[in-house]
């Protein structure tokens, strides 16, 4: 269980912001590319950067933590051979870590955290909304 105060949900909605993604199309079923390497990113990066451990990733992304070990392996190895994944990687970490440092400071958001209250599966219907602007709290963890 991680300590810090940023959520696999803070790094899956920076991650699905960088690839054009929704949370719903990272959460949801589909096994396309174009929504499986969001996800798979987003795990490494959960995982890596606040050790969310796999069944709390599995949970969230509402997969096996056999798939999520799956994930964090094809990333990682992908990165190796991939310089633009490792430093899209790279650039992907360090606007977590300033997410985060946000969080600590009860500062807004601003324009890094772009979400859509349709895409978020866990959010109460609410009216098409394209951008919210709220502040990231520590009680937004999905345990």
């Amino acid at each position: 269980m991680s300590e810090r105060p940023i959520t696999i949900r803070h790094v899956a909605v920076i991650v699905a912001e960088d690839y054009g993604a929704s949370l719903a199309q990272m959460r949801g079923p589909a096994r396309k590319s174009v929504d499986v390497k969001p996800r798979q990113v987003a795990m490494y990066l959960a995982h890596r950067l606040i050790g969310q451990s796999l069944p709390a990733l599995g949970r969230y992304f509402n997969r096996d933590h056999t798939t999520v070990l799956h994930a964090i392996r094809a990333v990682t190895e992908d990165a190796e051979r991939d310089p633009v994944l490792a430093g899209r990687l790279h650039d992907l970490a360090e606007r977590i870590n300033a997410a985060e440092m946000r969080v600590m400071a009860g500062l807004r958001e601003g324009a890094d955290i772009i979400a859509d209250r349709r895409d978020d599966p866990e959010q109460s219907p609410s009216p098409p909304v394209t951008v919210v602007m709220a502040p990231i709290q520590a009680s937004d963890d999905p345990r």
